[in-house]
C-alpha cells in the first residue's frame, strides 16, 4: 500500500514539475503600458520575418514571433528613454553640463544595448538555429548585413578571403568585428554617403 502511495505521489509530482515547466517555457508578449495599435505593427512585422523561416512548428513560430517582438519593444524603450534624457539636457543645460549629460544619456544607452545584446539570440536558440538566428536578424535590420557587406567588398576589392570572413561574420555579430575595422568600414560608408553606411551607423549592433 505504501508502494502504491508513493508511485502515485510520484505521478503528481512528475505532471506538476512538467506543468510548470510548459508553463515556464512560454514566451509573454511585453505590451503592458503600449499602444495596441504599436504592438499590432510590431508583432506582424515581427511575424514576416518568422514567416520566411518556414518553420513546420507552430508553437516555436508563435514563441519566436514574441521574441522578436519583444526584442523590437526593448530597443524602442532604450532609446526612448535615451531621447528624454537628451531632450531634457538640451531643456534646462547649457555648455559644457549640456553636453556632458547628451553624453551620459548615449552611454547609458550604448551600456543598456550592450546588456540586452546576448539574450536575444540565447532565447532565439531555444527554437532555433544558428543559421535561421541569422536570418532573423538579418531580417530585423532590412537585409542590412549582406547591403553592407557587399558595398564594402565593392569598395575594398583587396580584401582577402579570409578578411571578406571576418567581415562578414564581424557583421553578424558586430561585438567580436575589430573596432579600427568597424571605425574604417564606418567611415568609408559615410563618406560616399551610401544608404548601407547611414544603416550600419544607427542599426549595427543595435538590432543584433
Amino acid at each position: 500500500m505504501k508502494k502504491q502511495d508513493m508511485i502515485q505521489k510520484s505521478g503528481i509530482m512528475f505532471l506538476l514539475l512538467m506543468a510548470v515547466v510548459i508553463t515556464a517555457g512560454a514566451v509573454d508578449l511585453d505590451r503592458e503600458g503600449r499602444d495596441p495599435a504599436y504592438v499590432e505593427s510590431i508583432v506582424k512585422r515581427s511575424q514576416k520575418i518568422v514567416d520566411k523561416l518556414e518553420l513546420t512548428d507552430t508553437v516555436a513560430a508563435r514563441e519566436v514571433t514574441t521574441i522578436i517582438a519583444n526584442r523590437y519593444f526593448k530597443l524602442n524603450d532604450i532609446y526612448e528613454t535615451r531621447d528624454a534624457k537628451v531632450k531634457l539636457a538640451k531643456e534646462t543645460l547649457t555648455g559644457d553640463a549640456k553636453q556632458e549629460a547628451v553624453k551620459a544619456a548615449e552611454a547609458e544607452k550604448d551600456a543598456a544595448l550592450y546588456r540586452t545584446h546576448f539574450a536575444f539570440p540565447a532565447d532565439l536558440s531555444l527554437y532555433l538555429d544558428a543559421k535561421q538566428i541569422d536570418a532573423v536578424k538579418d531580417g530585423m535590420t532590412y537585409g542590412v548585413v549582406m547591403v553592407t557587406y557587399k558595398a564594402t567588398v565593392d569598395m575594398i576589392p583587396t580584401l582577402k578571403e579570409e578578411e571578406k570572413a571576418q567581415l562578414w561574420h564581424g557583421l553578424l555579430k558586430p561585438v567580436n568585428l575589430p573596432w579600427m575595422l568597424k571605425i574604417q568600414i564606418r567611415n568609408m560608408l559615410l563618406s560616399v554617403n551610401t544608404k548601407a553606411g547611414l544603416i550600419i551607423t544607427s542599426l549595427s549592433g543595435d538590432m543584433i
